[in-house]
């Protein structure tokens, strides 16, 4: 799955918890807007992680 299909779909299960508990439109838009933004940061930088130790160990 790719990176960002990942990160929306995690927004849209934060989305999801912050309707259940009964919250406004706007902010369960910013729920979905951030946590997206925070897991395709996060999702990048652990991509770009892997592939920089994948590179050492194949140096070795």
């Amino acid at each position: 799955m790719k990176i960002g299909t990942q990160s929306l779909l995690f927004g849209l299960v934060m989305g999801l918890f912050r309707i259940l508990q009964g919250k406004s439109v706007g902010e369960i838009f910013l729920t979905f807007i951030v946590s997206a933004l925070g897991a395709l940061i996060t999702l990048y930088i652990y991509k770009d992680g892997d592939a920089r130790n994948s590179v050492k160990k194949d140096k070795k």
